[in-house]
């Protein structure tokens, strides 16, 4: 069955699907300057800003961090609006439905960025493929910013989607990279620095034990469909370590392992 979707899959082209931007979305070059407002916007206004981003599925992780900055905007007095982008074609109305059902705390007006970028004072890119989007369809004066959560380049082979992620860096956006590590690597790539947003943790909900307990197993994110997540070293790694501790359990959580 593998085999038989596999030929399916190589006939069909279906790994075009993805490569989520229109060819006519790319940027042949890195823009030197982009058009901006003439003066910054007052401290005391209440500001409107865009969050650009692919349709967010339930539980996706990127999604929900990037829409944790939107409640903590929207919760200090400011007009938040979610820019979404399909190259096939975005589904505005079941996009809304996916973000109120999963994300309930936002209460940000969703739309689709081929209409064009109008009436926000800032817009912020969430990912490379949005990097792009935010100079094509964001042509009027505007703030623009990089909300950078991975150096995504290290997510493909070093082909066309390296390069057109690795470009987006030194685009005339301010950068905010999520985490100090995220900015040195950022710099040990580039030569270019960022601001920086530590990474939280809800002492709520995340803390050790009381009292202390002792631990044992191993846990396993299983992804064999990112490349990234180095699915093949991962689990030649577990069978030598349960060659060694056969008492010890391993969970397993992602995506099931086969074979």
């Amino acid at each position: 069955a593998q085999r038989v979707a596999q030929r399916m899959y190589l006939r069909t082209g279906a790994a075009e699907l993805w490569f989520n931007l229109a060819f006519d979305d790319i940027l042949p070059d890195v823009p030197g300057e982009l058009p901006v407002p003439a003066s910054p916007p007052d401290r005391a206004d209440r500001l409107t800003i865009g969050w650009v981003s692919t349709p967010p599925a339930p539980g996706s992780g990127g999604h929900t961090t990037l829409f944790r900055m939107v409640e903590a905007l929207e919760s200090r007095g400011h007009r938040c609006v979610v820019y979404l982008y399909d190259k096939h074609g975005l589904d505005v109305d079941r996009a809304t439905h996916t973000i109120r059902r999963h994300w309930p705390h936002i209460q940000a007006e969703v739309r689709d960025i081929t209409a064009g970028v109008r009436g926000v004072d800032a817009i912020v890119a969430s990912g490379w493929e949005s990097a792009h989007l935010i100079v094509r369809y964001g042509t009027e004066p505007v703030r623009r910013l990089y909300f950078i959560q991975d150096y995504e380049p290290f997510f493909y082979g070093h082909g066309a989607e390296h390069e057109l992620a690795a470009m987006t860096y030194p685009m005339p956006f301010c950068r905010i990279a999520l985490r100090q590590m995220l900015d040195r690597m950022i710099r040990e790539e580039t030569g270019l620095s960022s601001d920086v947003v530590p990474l939280g943790c809800d002492s709520a909900v995340y803390r050790p034990p009381a009292p202390a307990k002792r631990r044992s197993g191993i846990v396993f994110f299983s992804r064999p469909d990112f490349a990234r997540r180095g699915y093949q070293i991962a689990v030649v790694a577990l069978r030598l370590f349960l060659e060694r501790h056969p008492e010890q359990q391993i969970h397993v959580y992602g995506a099931p392992p086969r074979g």
